[in-house]
């Protein structure tokens, strides 16, 4: 037992101490405990000697993780998890293009699902404390989910029918560090800069020698993105257990325990899904323009498609004539990728819905196919637009249905967010605005 078995000490002083633990999370050096009441008590121990030096906090979120706690604000039902990447454990992480990068002094998180199970949360626990930061659910944000598990940032989601997903997101890996440095463009390990877009989903294989319940957990047995075991609760053959394998393996293994096995069972035949959620993708048009220092103003109309505030990234099409450019006949795609920015204060859940802007980065890509535009004057209009850029780094506001965004300039600060060369002159930058064409 840990001390009289309940959070208590010195380090519980925001809210009152617990007299009951509803609900338990542990991954490396954490433990959280979840009241009645809803709140979130963490257990901290970096010695190993969890009798002598586990500590119990109530304190949460900005500044310095000593903010005013985190509760959980609605029900449980459909799980949460605490996560925990340390230097001594997990060590490291890779990105896309499969660099290491540190996970320094450490990053600590809770994830959870919303109250229906379709929308997906996450907290660091130096950001404010509150549900405000959300992750792009599978299958662009149409996935239902059961349950969740997370170890080491890897989120672990098991949908109604049984499905499995797996997928590497937090504060750092995903770009939105405001004191780190990515790049959209870097194509082998340039230094300290991470490579963005981040990991996306990934479909694990299905368990069809037996039946699932939402019962899973994931756990990190080692360094890197690979060290990661999968287990879910099953029946196999009429015997009890759990199905498991690591996250990379093709195939899944048993392992009897005899336990008793509460359904109900996701896979089994004929079992019913709750719905499919509704992707909340905007079409969006507007204008990319430059109005430069010395030489001419140029402007282009643009439309930007499937823009989802959660989910990134979306299309744009660039129209001259009231057309898009084309490559072949067909129009061309530039892909644009947002994230959203680290903001000090807190903010209400889903608070874009109220007309709240959301702080973001983006990045236009700029194809090579630009140099092949069908017809030869849009061609020359966009090449004088984009001179030798490869991408367009954009910060600024946005709501579902609205973008103000203005390219990054060496005024903007030396170190972190984009490399140097990325940036734009402060006499040359880019501004992106587009809204809804239904919108005021």
């Amino acid at each position: 037992m840990l001390g009289t078995g309940l959070p208590d000490g010195a380090g519980i002083s925001r809210f009152p101490p617990p007299t009951q633990i509803t609900e338990l999370s542990a991954d490396g050096t954490w433990l959280h405990a979840l009241s009645p009441a809803g709140v979130f008590y963490r257990g901290t121990d970096f010695t190993g000697d969890v009798h002598s030096n586990f500590t119990w906090s109530d304190s949460w979120g900005h500044p310095a993780a000593l903010g005013p706690g985190m509760t959980a604000d609605w029900p449980t039902t459909f799980g949460w998890s605490v996560s925990d990447a340390q230097g001594a454990g997990v060590h490291h992480y890779e990105d896309r293009l499969g660099t290491s990068h540190s996970v320094g002094l450490g990053v600590a998180h809770i994830y959870r699902l919303g109250p229906d199970g379709q929308t997906l949360f996450f907290n660091d626990w130096w950001l404010p404390a509150d549900w405000s930061r959300q992750i792009c659910m599978p299958d662009r944000g149409t996935f239902v989910a059961e349950n969740l598990s997370v170890s080491a940032s890897t989120v672990f989601l098991v949908g109604t029918q049984g499905e499995l997903y797996t997928r590497l997101y937090d504060f750092d890996t995903a770009g939105e560090n405001d004191t780190l440095e990515y790049s959209y463009r870097i194509t082998a390990a340039s230094g300290n800069t991470r490579a963005l877009p981040a990991e996306d989903w990934r479909r694990q294989p299905g368990i069809t020698e037996g039946l699932i319940t939402k019962r899973i957990t994931i756990f990190q047995d080692g360094q890197g993105n690979a060290a990661r075991v999968l287990r879910v609760e099953g029946v196999r053959n009429g015997t009890t257990g759990f199905f498991h394998k690591h996250i990379h393996d093709g195939a899944w293994l048993f392992e009897e325990t005899g336990h008793r096995v509460c359904g109900p069972f996701l896979n089994a035949p004929g079992r019913a899904s709750r719905g499919t959620p509704t992707p909340d993708n905007h079409g969006l048009r507007g204008t990319l323009a430059v109005d430069r220092v010395l030489g001419d103003d140029v402007s282009v109309d643009v439309q930007v498609m499937d823009f989802n505030i959660t989910c990134s990234p979306a299309r744009v099409h660039i129209l001259i004539n009231g057309a898009p450019v084309t490559v072949g006949g067909q129009p061309l795609d530039f892909p644009f990728h947002h994230v959203h920015a680290l903001v000090l204060h807190q903010r209400p859940t889903a608070y874009w819905r109220m007309g709240i802007h959301a702080t973001i980065r983006a990045a236009l890509i700029l194809p090579a196919d630009v140099t092949r535009i069908d017809d030869g004057a849009a061609r020359r209009t966009l090449q004088g637009l984009f001179e030798d850029r490869q991408v367009i780094n954009f910060k600024g506001e946005a709501l579902p249905d609205r973008l103000v965004l203005t390219e990054m300039t060496w005024l903007d600060p030396l170190v972190g967010v984009v490399p140097g060369q990325e940036k734009a002159d402060p006499g040359n930058a880019m501004q992106l605005q587009a809204s809804n064409p239904g919108s005021p």
